[in-house]
């Protein structure tokens, strides 16, 4: 099996690849696959990664995976997207507030001063709400997907009430697995963060980021998958109440 999972495997990380070139389409298909991965891992038939097979299938779970993972980050992404519009309008603005004064007094230069430094404090901010909102938002978002892997149903994926319940059921599992699959993602930003500064190998960067965030993706889906497939098992959480046999869950 070895040389299926490794063509697997590469056809994964070549999507990815293409997909800093010509963005959505190539990752909608990631999306679609990685469903598949945690459908299989969550009924304990992954002997080995699945086929790329299915295109149109995989294009509609990679669509409805797609539309989960936005409206979760989606907060976070307008604060973000907030934070970048008020610098980009602060320049033009604050130039022509100077621009205005043929011979800029003190109190142009302070207005200058103040629409420019508030324009880069209210992207500061932006950008610091949206990194933690998006955080946030990752953490609903594997058992969202897993639940949406598991029935197929879109809705299913926005049952907050059902996805806390489950999380809750078995924190401490689920913080683990959750900060070993962000620890991941880190590492992998990190080595390839050290690669582009190199200057030397900048130009490979992107041949290192593709495969490892396809690995750390892969792994992310096994782990939840197994993860949402003991949901009605015993609580780890001494004290904790039984889950309830909810068929939501």
């Amino acid at each position: 099996a070895a040389g299926p999972n490794r063509n697997r495997f590469l056809a994964g990380s070549g999507l990815l690849l293409i997909g800093m070139v010509i963005p959505v389409v190539p990752a909608i298909a990631v999306y679609g696959y990685l469903l598949r991965v945690m459908r299989g891992s969550m009924r304990g038939d992954l002997r080995e990664l699945p086929a790329w097979d299915t295109w149109g299938e995989l294009f509609i779970e990679g669509l409805k995976a797609f539309a989960v993972a936005i409206v979760y980050l989606l907060p976070g992404l307008l604060a973000m997207f907030a934070g970048f519009m008020a610098y980009i309008v602060a320049g033009p603005v604050s130039m022509t507030l100077l621009q205005a004064q043929r011979r800029p007094d003190p109190e142009s230069l302070g207005g200058f001063m103040l629409v420019l430094f508030g324009g880069m404090a209210l992207m500061f901010i932006g950008l610091s709400v949206g990194f933690f909102l998006s955080l946030l938002g990752t953490i609903p978002l594997p058992v969202a997907l897993a639940r949406l892997a598991d029935s197929g149903n879109l809705g299913d994926a926005f049952h907050l009430r059902a996805i806390w319940r489950l999380i809750r059921q078995r924190g401490w599992a689920y913080i683990a697995a959750w900060v070993v699959v962000m620890g991941l993602f880190g590492f992998a930003y990190l080595g390839y963060t050290l690669i582009y500064f190199t200057w030397i190998l900048c130009a490979v960067a992107m041949f290192f980021i593709a495969p490892a965030t396809f690995y750390v993706l892969t792994i992310g889906a096994v782990t939840f998958g197994r993860f949402y497939a003991q949901r009605n098992a015993a609580p780890s959480v001494v004290g904790a109440p039984e889950p309830s046999g909810d068929p939501a869950i």
